[in-house]
């Protein structure tokens, strides 16, 4: 069975001591293959929580030990293991100032002024009220399933977390009114919300398949996105969105891939160095600001000249 980490780095040192108090061989033999499942069990452990590769062992960090509880796991993006990749995304830009600008800027080049329409049809009636529509909702939070942000800032906030946590989603939902009417919103899913339903992990010879709460169909075109309503690692059912009404970007690296990878994956270690060099700089300007030499000679003929 699986045991937590803290059970399986006990259970040896419990077998260790059960073998000295067994004397026969049936019993000896079955403590030892316990300790040797105990001990793969370990190792598998140990493998899953790393980076699989992905960062050097001795950069220390939190996002290192992360979990990944999906099936997919590092075969979504092909090499890495996306939640810790995504951790660590997240402490660079809160913690780098020169990485929190990239983003800024990146956003900036590539969202600009908040999007208009200009409806063409023969009435200019119609025109007139889908313009006016449009304004009151685009322009103000009326769009926003939460009633917090505008579009213009929804879609800079899609475009930051595509290029900080390698992919992002738009659910295209309904919200009732103050009168109970149905009205069109929008509602940003942050990657972390899409989840493979475990009722959904085993399905041998199923018409489509999963990578990571996106369900595929046979050629790999997402027809599906299962979205969690709980706080992760709660074993809550995701719900099913259609691909209809779900707006997926992604940063992919091949072709094949389902799920994004963050753009800071090439560079953490290149961020850390150049903030290094930075306050190296600034440290050694303070020593020399801070250190005074007095000359001091015998001859005070020879000091005047």
């Amino acid at each position: 069975r699986g045991l937590p980490r803290s059970e399986l780095t006990i259970m040896p040192n419990l077998i260790s001591w059960l073998l000295g108090a067994f004397r026969s061989d049936p019993a000896l033999a079955e403590a030892q293959a316990a300790l040797a499942e105990a001990q793969a069990q370990r190792d598998y452990l140990s493998h899953i929580m790393t980076y699989s590769g992905a960062v050097e062992t001795r950069v220390d960090g939190t996002w290192q030990r992360g979990t990944d509880t999906s099936i997919a796991g590092s075969a979504s993006a092909g090499r890495w293991v996306l939640p810790a990749l995504r951790d660590r995304a997240r402490n660079l830009e809160d913690s780098n100032l020169l990485a929190c600008s990239t983003l800024d800027r990146s956003v900036e080049n590539v969202c600009g002024l908040p999007t208009r329409i200009e409806p063409r049809t023969k009435s200019p009636e119609f025109n007139a009220a889908v313009r006016e529509w449009w304004k009151r909702w685009a322009c103000t939070t009326a769009c926003d399933v939460r009633g917090m942000n505008t579009l213009g800032q929804i879609i800079r906030f899609l475009q930051r977390g595509k290029e900080r946590d390698g992919d992002h989603g738009l659910l295209l939902a309904e919200k009732p009114d103050y009168e109970g009417k149905l009205r069109p919103r929008v509602q940003i899913i942050e990657p972390e919300r899409l989840v493979t339903p475990l009722s959904k992990l085993y399905q041998p010879g199923g018409k489509s398949q999963l990578v990571d709460g996106i369900e595929l169909d046979a050629y790999g075109a997402p027809i599906a996105f299962w979205i969690s309503q709980s706080k992760p690692g709660t074993l809550a059912e995701p719900v099913r969105a259609d691909a209809r009404d779900f707006i997926f970007i992604r940063n992919a690296t091949r072709y094949g891939e389902t799920r994004g990878v963050t753009k800071f994956q090439g560079g953490f270690l290149l961020y850390g160095m150049i903030m290094g060099y930075l306050e190296s700089a600034v440290i050694a300007s303070r020593v020399g600001a801070s250190s005074a030499m007095i000359a001091k000679k015998r001859d005070p003929a020879g000091a005047r000249n």
